[in-house]
């Protein structure tokens, strides 16, 4: 699917769903369903098989409550759900729900959004989260990435509210709903998003469980009264009866809400046709039972991850019951910390599920269109852009999160209220425990480790019937509207579900439910080693359902000039066809020629300015490339692709004419199709070494084949965004090796190190493992590299990272080790460069963190700016109050500062020093090139110059971005091109007949060339020893990137 730009976050809920769109300008806006962002999740099965859901679902389910269920979520691991008279699979159910949210993002937006974020609790096992991801595609979504709700929430508070969680700092993750409650503990990573370390749950704490405390106050007022009109409102049967006992429980819960807010109000009681009022006082003491367990849970989370020792960072509130003021009190009690809470908490996670998948990692570079219309109407709208408002600024005509209402109230039009008893304050700082990582390059800035980019199964088991589980005390069974409760507590749901005295839900009047077999769960989805996984921003396929899918909601019917997604599913990327057998030409006499650089004339040349390199020695052929599409010739030395030694001239005389002319002729051509075999083309496979047309002939005789090149890197969570463009990239050079090898191929395998040291390990050590490895493109990021580079130092396998800039890596004494970018010395002397030559600063304060970063780049910036650092001025990472630093850089006047560190405590210092001193020239690192850091600062980011050893994609030679999109329907990433081009390192190895292990190793310790982003030559400590290598200036216009060009040495 193209690339829109629209992004979308959905909160699947127990009892509601909520949904958050993201415009391609950084807008966000809930999408609302009746006028509400709150979607009830309830479905309802007519008789003829359509499916209706949210209101419509309710509203039918007062007539035939057998055909009901209210809570699709409670059930995604049982294969089919008993509705009426039919068995239902439940993904249908589910997919109903989210196909209404995909029709109102379609109407609201004009296009499909390119990328879906899905969000589950985070204690779900894989079976359920694949259930999830596929009703998502079931209702026309394109792949969905799944993230935990914790991780969500904390991610929101972080990048949209602002609260500060340092590095190591713990937040507490307050989850009331309507129906459930959970409590989660999670941790700030070094790549800026959050790990959960342990989490608790009430099945039977909610919104709906306070409800019912107000309806058994009300009851116990009017048991014996007038009759037998109590009984009526909680055991209905007649229609009347029904509708009266829908309005009391309507009006407890709306009753709940305006005590948020409000000290008094009050409920009216229908058939004794009564008001009666309640007051703040009444509603906590009714709900405290409840409220304590869910504290005491909390606790118990606390004290399962290990930290009740530590300090809080932060306590975040979410969910819509969570805004009882009393919630927040006790939370205060129990912690010592107040709460941090927002207007509506309810939209929380669904608008912190898209800080997890940005559309890049890195902010949007200016000129590469993310596609579709920017500016398309919204609800309400009058023009392009309308009065929708960003996340955070009151929305006209409906609520929006992060922010006051000034339009339409929130869910079920009434206006809520975010005031807690104690004020919420600044989260604590916490100091970090660990040795920082760093920063992960471009990562979505918050995305959470062990977050599964789902896989598609295999074919799914039969359809299982579903057979109803015996209730437990205190537990909702799925034929009752609301959890069990204590005595004299009426068993009457808010939504639709059956008062307690109706017949069963999936059951009709008057029958019993059918006896069935038990239920049997899905296996989980284990993907292989060496499969290939679901891309982000790729769709791909899922594989065909055993059952026939229930009609859809005929109420709901989407114009064929408006579906919301289109029915096909997308076509897997074909192998490029080779190009055809040709004989060979004769072969001139002429002296050695050097591996040409670049493709053809049929190709437009690539714009980038690189250092010349002379002719690589036969020692280590350049990396080269495959032709921008199938089918077209192959050159010869061409970018991006490993070739074979460069064809040298024949020493003697091929043949001597013994025979008749023909025998001759033959005998010369056979000689020079033996020469090219033998030196296994030039510069691309098949090629000829030489700048004519490629030759399909075998494979080279020295080639060594059947090995593997595995990608190691973190496949999901905290940085797969970026870590799998570097993958994808790896997968292409491959995928276009063995394209031109096709007596020859190589393999590729995988192995995720889930972004944590025990994974890195586990990974490298599953590596190491499998014997046809030779070589290793990653690990990306520093704490994996930790981990890992022990166990392949040991092994003598190669590996080639596409990032990871710190300084001390080169100096472990791995001699496995090779780096393909600059390190981060190389890159604060190129900032001080741009500092004198481009900006002409003379009065420079440089600021630097107490970070290894922090230190290793002032240093190198000082020593390149000499007499123009007028002052340096330090701060701390755990700090979060940086007007004392500020001071000290406005007193200075300086004309330009470069900030050396990490981003975390540098976004907000930046952010301060420009609103200080708007304008003021600043340099940074690509320690701080995310969007995180964009969208913090918004406008006073303009202007800000960061610093990064990545080219630009769609500068890399090759015409790499533009088969990349091809292949992966997605725009190419940073440090991609670097990934493709330590591929191809490895594959010219295999070329020269590199098979083992220490042959490999050897080979890239002597390897010298040039590939699609830059010249490559290794040190002995595995760091780049080229003349220069390429750092590039990116200049912010909020919330886009422009690159500059690469700074001069």
């Amino acid at each position: 699917m193209a690339d829109t730009g629209f992004r979308l976050g959905i909160d699947f809920g127990t009892s509601n769903t909520v949904a958050v769109l993201r415009w391609p300008d950084g807008r966000t806006k809930p999408l609302l369903f009746d006028g509400s962002p709150l979607l009830p999740s309830a479905v309802y099965v007519n008789a003829d098989g359509t499916i209706l859901t949210g209101r419509d679902a309710v509203h039918s389910a007062r007539l035939q409550p057998h055909r009901f269920e209210p809570y699709p979520k409670r059930r995604v691991e049982e294969g089919t759900v008993w509705l009426g008279e039919q068995d239902v699979p439940v993904i249908d159910l589910v997919a109903t729900v989210l196909r209404r949210v995909a029709a109102e993002s379609y109407r609201v937006a004009g296009t499909h959004p390119a990328e879906v974020n899905l969000t589950h609790p985070a204690t779900w096992p894989p079976q359920r989260r694949q259930t999830l991801a596929q009703a998502a595609t079931a209702a026309g979504f394109p792949q969905p990435f799944l993230s935990s709700e914790p991780v969500a929430a904390a991610s929101y508070f972080v990048g949209t509210v602002g609260t500060h969680v340092p590095v190591g700092g713990i937040a507490v993750v307050y989850d009331f709903g309507a129906g459930t409650f959970d409590a989660s503990v999670v941790r700030r990573n070094a790549g800026g998003g959050f790990d959960v370390l342990a989490s608790e749950g009430l099945p039977d704490a909610g919104g709906l469980d306070v409800d019912a405390a107000v309806v058994a106050y009300l009851g116990r007022n009017f048991t014996g009264r007038e009759g037998d009109q109590w009984r009526r409102l909680t055991n209905p049967e007649s229609e009347a009866d029904r509708r009266a006992a829908w309005q009391l429980w309507e009006d407890a819960r709306l009753a709940k809400e305006m005590l948020s807010r409000a000290a008094t109000t009050y409920v009216h009681v229908p058939l004794f046709d009564e008001s009666v009022p309640i007051g703040r006082e009444q509603l906590e003491q009714l709900a405290k039972p409840i409220l304590d367990r869910t504290v005491t849970a909390t606790q118990l989370a606390v004290t399962s991850a290990g930290v009740a020792g530590q300090p809080l960072a932060a306590v975040f509130l979410v969910g819509g019951s969570s805004r009882i003021p009393l919630a927040a009190t006790l939370l205060h009690r129990a912690f010592g910390l107040a709460p941090t809470a927002i207007e509506q908490p309810e939209l929380v996670v669904a608008e912190g599920a898209l800080h997890l998948a940005p559309p890049t990692g890195r902010a949007p570079v200016a000129g590469v269109p993310a596609g579709g219309p920017a500016g398309s109407p919204t609800s309400g709208a009058s023009g392009p852009f309308g009065p929708v408002p960003t996340s955070g600024v009151p929305a006209s005509g409906g609520p929006s999160s992060g922010g006051p209402s000034s339009g339409g109230p929130a869910g079920g039009g009434h206006e809520p209220s975010g005031d807690v008893s104690a004020q919420p304050v600044s989260a604590q700082p916490v100091s970090p425990g660990f040795s920082v990582p760093s920063m992960n390059p471009g990562l979505p800035p918050l995305l959470q480790t062990g977050s599964m980019p789902v896989v598609p199964g295999g074919q799914q088991p039969p359809q299982q019937v579903y057979q109803q589980p015996a209730p437990r005390p205190g537990v909702p069974t799925h034929g009752q509207g609301v959890p069990q409760q204590r005595p004299g507590v009426p068993q009457v749901p808010p939504q639709g579900v059956p008062p307690q005295g109706m017949p069963q839900q999936g059951v009709p009047q008057g029958q019993r439910p059918p006896v069935q077999p038990q239920v049997q769960q899905r296996p989980p989805v284990v993907p292989p080693v060496a499969a290939q996984p679901v891309q982000q921003g790729f769709p791909q396929p899922v594989p065909p359902q055993p059952h026939q899918p229930v009609p859809q909601q005929a109420a709901q019917p989407f114009p064929p000039q408006a579906q919301p997604f289109p029915p096909q599913q997308p076509v897997p990327p074909q192998p490029q066809p080779q190009p055809p057998v040709q004989p060979a030409p004769p072969v001139p006499q002429q002296q050695p020629q050097p591996v040409q650089q670049g493709f053809p004339q049929q190709f437009p040349p690539v714009a980038v300015p690189r250092p010349q390199v002379s002719a690589p020695p036969s020692s280590g052929p350049p990396v080269s490339g495959p032709p921008a599409g199938p089918g077209q010739g192959w050159p010869s030395g061409g970018q991006g692709f490993p070739p074979g030694t460069p064809r040298r001239r024949r020493t003697g005389t091929l043949v001597t004419a013994v025979g008749g002319g023909v025998l001759a002729l033959i005998l010369v051509v056979a000689g020079v199709v033996w020469a090219v075999n033998r030196d296994g083309g030039g510069g691309t496979p098949g090629g000829d070494g030489s700048s004519g047309p490629s030759y399909q002939a075998g494979p080279a005789v020295s080639a060594a084949c059947g090995h593997k090149i595995a990608f190691l890197g973190i496949l999901a969570g905290t940085g797969s965004k970026d870590s799998n463009g570097m993958r994808n990239a790896t997968k292409l050079a491959v995928d276009d090796y063995n394209a031109k090898h096709p007596g020859c191929n190589v393999g590729f395998a995988e192995f995720d190190t889930k972004g944590t040291e025990a994974g890195s390990k586990t990974a490298a050590e599953d590596l190491v493992a499998d014997s046809e490895v030779m070589g290793v493109v990653g690990p990306a990021y520093r704490t994996e590299i930790l981990a890992a580079a022990p166990v392949l130092e040991k092994a003598g396998i190669p590996f080639l990272t596409p990032f990871a800039p710190d300084v001390d890596l080169a100096g472990k004494g791995w001699s496995t080790f090779h780096r393909l970018i600059a390190n981060d010395k190389d890159q604060a002397e190129a900032g001080g460069r741009y500092l004198k030559n481009k900006l002409r600063a003379s009065k420079v304060v440089v600021v630097y963190d107490d970070s290894d970063v922090g230190g290793v780049a002032r240093q190198a910036v000082t020593s390149t700016l000499g007499g123009a650092v007028a002052a340096s001025v330090a701060i701390r990472r755990k700090d979060t109050e940086f007007a004392g630093p500020v001071g000290q850089v406005t007193n200075a006047n300086p004309d330009a500062v470069y900030y050396a560190g990490e981003s975390d405590d540098g976004t907000t210092f930046i952010k301060a020093l420009r609103t200080a001193k708007p304008g003021l020239p600043v340099v940074v690192t690509d320690r701080l090139f995310t969007q995180l850091f964009v969208d913090t600062l918004a406008k006073t980011a303009d202007g800000i110059v960061v610093t990064c050893p990545c080219i630009p994609s769609d500068q890399a030679g090759g015409d790499y971005a533009s088969r990349y999109q091809a292949v992966y329907k997605a725009n190419a990433g940073y440090y991609g091109p670097e990934a493709y081009d330590g591929a191809n390192i490895l594959l010219a190895g295999f070329t020269a007949g590199k098979g083992t292990r220490a042959d490999l190793l050897a080979f890239v310790h002597k390897y010298e060339g040039k590939g699609v982003a830059r010249a490559y030559k290794f040190a002995a400590n595995g760091d780049l020893s080229v003349p220069e290598p390429l750092i590039w200036s990116y200049k912010i216009t909020s919330p886009y990137t422009s690159p500059e060009s690469v700074i001069a040495p």
